[in-house]
């Protein structure tokens, strides 16, 4: 499994990315969310820890496979640890 490494996004407006890692043709991000900054659905606040899991083919546009909102940060990585065991 590759290791996660911290991004410094300076964004401002309540969405931002914290932990990047590629594996094979997938990527994972983990990014927070500030529930009184964005407008965000009811069933996942509290949940401010959002992993997103795209498909990037070599030399192609990335395609979406998975988002979920989690808890804590390490919740997230755990479960995009769990995915790419099962997956790449």
């Amino acid at each position: 499994m590759t290791e996660w490494e911290p991004v410094q996004d300076q964004n401002t407006t309540g969405l931002s990315e914290r932990w990047q890692k590629v594996s094979g043709e997938y990527e994972f991000r983990i990014f927070y969310q500030e529930d009184h900054v964005l407008d965000v659905p009811e069933e996942i606040r509290g949940l401010p820890w959002i992993l997103v899991i795209r498909k990037k083919p070599e030399g192609g546009t990335a395609e979406y496979v998975q988002w979920s909102a989690q808890g804590t940060d390490g919740w997230a990585k755990d479960l995009a640890d769990l995915w790419e065991s099962n997956n790449v």
